[in-house]
């Protein structure tokens, strides 16, 4: 089975990709000691501030070039022959799309630099229709509650099908992936387990011609305590990519 590549300039801005406990995750779950989780989780938080300035800032060049193209009009309209004042709106006005032009520039890279460090590869499952921002989920995940778990934070895991009628007979291929389904709920080692396989079939240089990572939709239970949900994330993010990040985003912020 073959899938179309897509550049990685193409892929969704960073603050609706990343799930800022990414690094985290492999830092608790996987024990990767070259990661610091406080220093990269203040890394991330620090950039997405600036990209959220250099919009607002973008927004305002906006309208201060539309009030500049009303005042340029109307300046021409008295003086057809021109004069200083025009003169200076029309310099003003080349400022301002300069100044506008430079700072999205700036966040397009920043973006793409970002998703190069987290992503490195593109969804196995390719995008939706005709976009080239919306990968094809996987899974649906769904942390259930660790009360009876094999111990405290540790949370379950139940795994629903979330890929669309037309992908069926490329899914048929993935291992582990309709035992871990008829699984049902499942402790974290049975679902690290299954993920690794799934993982490890993606990650694999012949399987779509090239190394990619499957995307699953992260679900907090209703009544699944943040510490569990915590963990789940970081356990999740060891073997998937979240189609729902700026979801997880909000409940990860309302509990800081």
């Amino acid at each position: 089975m073959r899938r179309s590549r897509s550049a990685l300039t193409a892929w969704p801005a960073f603050a609706d990709l990343m799930t800022v406990l990414a690094v985290l995750g492999l830092a608790i779950a996987a024990g990767v000691a070259s990661v610091d989780p406080g220093e990269e989780l203040s890394r991330i938080w620090t950039l997405e501030a600036q990209l959220a300035a250099a919009r607002e800032r973008i927004t305002g060049d906006g309208d201060r070039i539309r009030t500049l193209e009303a005042q340029l009009a109307a300046e021409r309209e008295r003086n057809p022959r021109g004069g200083d004042r025009i003169q200076a709106l029309e310099a003003a006005l080349t400022a301002s799309r300069e100044r506008n032009a430079a700072l999205e520039a700036r966040i397009d890279e920043a973006e793409r630099r970002e998703v190069e460090r987290r992503l490195g590869s593109v969804p196995c499952l390719g995008t939706r229709g005709d976009s080239r921002t919306a990968p094809v989920p996987l899974l649906r995940v769904v942390v259930d509650a660790g009360a009876i778990s094999s111990g405290p934070g540790r949370p379950r895991y139940r795994l629903t099908p979330l890929w669309p009628p037309q992908r069926a007979g490329d899914v048929r291929a993935i291992p582990q992936l309709e035992e871990a389904i008829d699984h049902g709920l499942m402790q974290e080692d049975d679902f690290s387990r299954y993920a690794r396989g799934m993982h490890a079939y993606g990650n694999a240089d012949d399987t779509y011609d090239g190394p990619c990572r499957f995307w699953v939709e992260l679900h907090k239970g209703e009544t699944t305590p943040q510490t569990a949900f915590t963990r789940a994330l970081g356990v999740v993010n060891q073997y998937f990519l979240l189609t729902n990040s700026s979801e997880v985003n909000r409940i990860l912020r309302a509990a800081r």
